[in-house]
């Protein structure tokens, strides 16, 4: 019996069930159904999470207590225990605070998973699919930024400038 039970591994070593076992692998991966989109435009592979606050226009906070900064927008600081205020920085984050905290949201991932303060840097969907880092800097309420590698929406962010440029609004009054 013992000479049995180190049969198959001795074929294993061999190459005897390699193929095998990555077919068996390969069967199993593409059986794997592919996400569905999503009717609404939120993005079929984003975290869906729970916004318990917002710390200022451009950075919230879960209710799992992880910290989220918006990917490709900078918003005006308010004061703060290390910042000092910039106009149109309260606007900004009280705009943020009605819009977002207590709603459900879907976070969204470019390059990069954290910044260097251990924030999840990600694209912000609202359930109508509303992507929030564009509707922030189409508001006037932040300027795109590019900050590489998380660079996916740049285009679009920077046309979501202009026009807020174009129209006058928030900073750009």
């Amino acid at each position: 019996m013992p000479s049995q039970a180190k049969e198959p591994l001795a074929m294993f070593r061999k190459g005897r069930l390699a193929a095998p076992l990555v077919l068996l692998v390969l069967i199993f991966w593409w059986a794997q159904p592919a996400p569905e989109p999503s009717a609404s435009g939120v993005p079929a592979d984003a975290e869906k999470a729970r916004v318990l606050r917002v710390i200022d226009g451009d950075t919230l906070e879960l209710d799992d207590g992880r910290r989220v900064r918006l990917i490709g927008i900078d918003a005006p600081e308010k004061e703060g225990p290390y910042t000092r205020a910039e106009p149109y920085g309260d606007t900004a984050a009280e705009y943020a605070r009605k819009a977002l905290e207590d709603q459900t949201v879907w976070l969204e991932r470019d390059v990069s998973d954290t910044d260097r303060y251990g924030r999840l840097l990600r694209y912000v969907y609202l359930a109508d699919g509303t992507q929030v880092n564009r509707w922030f800097v189409a508001e006037g309420l932040a300027r795109a930024a590019e900050y590489p590698p998380d660079t996916r929406d740049a285009g679009l962010l920077q046309r979501a400038e202009q026009e807020a440029r174009q129209e006058n609004r928030g900073l750009w009054q």
